[in-house]
């Protein structure tokens, strides 16, 4: 072969280089091209005279000082404008959707990632409610949000344009606004009609109105984004958490139950633990050790905080630093409190009570040796508060972004997600799909109706969903005597989603394929009142009449409302049908005195969970527990072992509930019932207790306390809710 001249190659190395450059320098330029709207957004308003400029300048102003409160409602919330469609339970929030600040608290912010199935399941599902940033990414997007907030809050603000009472008076339309939300700015611009009517009888006309904050809500949601992506993949809050259960962890009621240790030719009685203790104990040190946790590539990171010589040290405190690949010019706080109450599991336990596994304890071979070994599984949840601050943020003042996330460890071993269920905060293109000029099939004529009484409902909205588009078709008007949209619609087989604000949100499949016009029927269920009325039912214990004496725990009577010092919640939360369907829950709140709540529900299928809690002092004696001392014990020789439990003392003594998976509330029963009987199980329950709350319960009655669920499957022909 005849090799080629060097001249050459240098000749085509030199060409393919510029050809490389003059590439990077396109793909540079095309990329400042289609870099975000951000800054490119233009405000569009009239020119109007000078006599018209005040007022003009005073709703533009209205306008800037409602955008600023939503941005800031908005920082603190998560995203979110709006929280009422969200669960919180602030004496359990690992079984909730976000967390109360604190308790009471109007700030509430959602969790971006949480277990959406109960703390006790073997198939668990996450979800997460973190917000859509941009309207074409889906429905009730933190423009539309904005949208509507500043759509409600302007009449206060304008407050009849009260300051130009004496030169004019104002004539207005129907407003509506616009929002756009960039990395670094907000932008609104309003369609508002506006009349001015002076005193000499000349009028002035103006319609459009706009303006823009600088804040940065869009680089701040792409950092929570990245963290939320990050606690998915590798859950590194959990990962933190069972890390600490390991460094505090010991053969010793002083420190943590160890998840794995052993103590070697020891006399001593194995260790024992009171769960509630343990809580405690846990959730002081997260709420110390959460806070050092930091993200590399922020303002606030610092590095290892270690300065010492241990490399295992160094080690343990490299766990606080998650490390990014990008800088943000903000700060990023992590904070978990102990108001926020943790769940907490440990195997093996019997209720209240922590020992490890006879087994282990107890094994011939090792007692003959003096060897004690100790393995206990944690199952831990627990939510954190991440706060992302900018000094600089909101018009050159501090601006917060918080939002939350829930860790979850199980067995030891914290549980990872699939990450897509975090959005992704870019912005998509418009899509072609949904352009009306595209709509080419024959079309549908939907009908719209209350699923209760069937009348018609007017002004719903209505979308047609494929794939990942999801199209506006547009909302029903009145026509002999029905609620109906005529419209025409992509081709394609997709999902009808129909909305409206007193109505629960539906869905039908749906095809256009077909070459002729087709009708169809949809029922919205209507929020309804409905009346709870709270009854128990007591799991208390007794004894059987034969030797051994042999215990068991069985219900008794059902006893309506609860007794003084005793408090209860029971949420219904609904199941959705399909993915496009709003989420929906309704909480009521008992206490002694009160046996009946209302709520608003809407048909449809329920779980129900209800909580029990006795606000009394309640106190479990100490007592003695025995157990063979050594081998030979095992096989009847010897004298037992015997160590005395501490007495335990609740200020809130939970006392069981109810948990039922799935309850079906039909159309026709709320039409005709407006009362609904629900069932706790109080458990345990039958116990004795003087006036300084003790009472003769044992520590292994404690384990009831668990088993709510249990007797709900149980005893559910006794428990299930019944309507009057």
């Amino acid at each position: 072969m005849k090799l080629m001249n060097r001249k050459s190659q240098l000749t085509i190395f030199i060409i393919i280089g510029i050809v490389l450059l003059f590439s990077t320098a396109l793909i540079l330029y095309i990329k400042e091209q289609v870099s975000p709207i951000e800054e490119t957004l233009t405000i569009v308003m009239e020119e109007v005279p000078t006599e018209a400029q005040p007022v003009q300048f005073y709703i533009t102003d209205c306008l800037k000082q409602i955008m600023i409160e939503a941005a800031v409602i908005a920082g603190s919330q998560g995203g979110f404008i709006e929280t009422a469609g969200i669960h919180f339970n602030s004496e359990d929030p690992t079984s909730a959707e976000g967390i109360e600040l604190f308790p009471g608290s109007e700030t509430k912010i959602p969790y971006w990632q949480y277990m959406d199935s109960s703390n006790t399941c073997t198939e668990c599902t996450f979800k997460s409610k973190q917000p859509v940033l941009y309207r074409r990414m889906g429905q009730d997007s933190l423009e539309d949000q904005f949208d509507r907030f500043i759509e409600a809050r302007m009449p206060v603000c304008l407050a009849e344009f009260y300051p130009f009472a004496e030169q004019l008076s104002v004539k207005t339309g129907e407003m509506k606004v616009k929002t756009t939300i960039t990395k670094t700015s907000i932008f609104v611009q309003a369609e508002y009609p506006v009349t001015l009517i002076f005193k000499n009888g000349v009028q002035q006309k103006m319609s459009k109105f706009g303006t823009q904050i600088q804040v940065g809500l869009g680089k701040m949601y792409e950092l929570a984004v990245e963290l939320a992506r990050q606690q998915s993949s590798n859950n590194f809050l959990g990962f933190f958490a069972i890390n600490l259960v390991d460094i505090y962890g010991g053969p010793s009621e002083e420190k943590l139950p160890p998840i794995a240790d052993t103590t070697l030719l020891s006399s001593e009685p194995a260790a024992t633990w009171m769960l509630s203790e343990v809580k405690e104990k846990i959730e002081d040190r997260l709420a110390i050790y959460v806070e050092g946790l930091q993200v590399r590539g922020t303002t606030n990171y610092i590095g290892n905080l270690y300065q010492g010589d241990s490399e295992m040290a160094r080690g343990i405190y490299h766990f606080f630093i998650l490390p990014l690949n990008r800088t943000y010019q903000t700060d990023a706080n992590f904070r978990y409190s102990d108001i926020w109450p943790i769940y907490l599991k440990i195997t093996p336990s019997k209720g209240e009570y922590i020992a490890p596994d006879s087994a282990t304890i107890l094994n011939p071979f090792l007692s003959f040796l003096g060897i004690k070994q100790y393995k206990f599984a944690y199952d831990i949840s627990y939510p954190v508060l991440i706060t992302l601050r900018d000094d600089n943020g909101l018009e050159g003042e501090p601006f917060t972004f918080n939002f939350a996330m829930e860790a979850n460890v199980r067995n030891n071993e914290p549980m990872l997600v699939d990450s897509s269920i975090i959005t992704s905060p870019e912005r998509t293109a418009p899509s072609l799909v949904c352009d009306p000029r595209n709509f080419n099939s024959p079309g549908a004529e939907i009908t719209v109706s209350n699923s209760i009484t069937k009348v018609p409902v007017e002004n719903a909205q209505i979308y047609y969903s494929f794939g990942s588009e999801s199209c506006f078709l547009g909302t029903t008007k009145m026509e002999d005597g029905k609620a109906v949209l005529e419209t025409k619609m992509p081709v394609g087989i997709g999902t009808l989603i129909v909305t409206h604000e007193d109505y629960a949100s539906t869905s039908k499949p749906f095809s256009t394929t077909g070459k002729q016009q087709q009708k169809t029927d949809i029922l919205l269920n209507p929020s309804v009142a409905v009346k709870v009325k709270l009854f128990k039912v007591p799991i208390f214990k007794t004894y059987s009449a034969g030797f051994p004496i042999t215990s068991k725990w069985i219900p008794g009577s059902v006893v309506e409302g609860l007794d003084y010092g005793e408090e209860a919640v029971v949420t219904f939360t609904k199941i959705k049908e399909n993915t496009a369907e709003d989420d929906f829950f309704a909480v009521a709140k008992f206490e002694s005195g009160s046996n009946t709540q209302e709520i608003s529900i809407t048909p449809g299928k329920y779980q129900i969970t209800g909580t029990l809690v006795d606000s009394k002092l309640t106190i479990i004696p100490s007592e003695e527990v025995c157990a063979p001392d050594d081998w030979y014990d095992v096989f009847g020789a010897g004298e037992e072992k015997c160590e005395i439990i501490p007495e335990s003392s609740f200020d809130k003594f939970p006392k069981g509930g109810v948990e039922i998976s799935s309850f079906e509330i039909k159309p026709e029963t709320l039409g005709v019932s407006n009362t609904m009987n629900i069932y706790l199980l109080s458990v345990p329950d039958g116990y004795t207790r003087d006036a300084n709350g003790r009472t003769n319960l044992l520590h292994e009655d404690l384990e009831q306390m668990g088993k709510a669920e249990e007797y709900s499957s149980t005893y559910y022909e006794l428990i299930k809710p019944r309507f009057e």
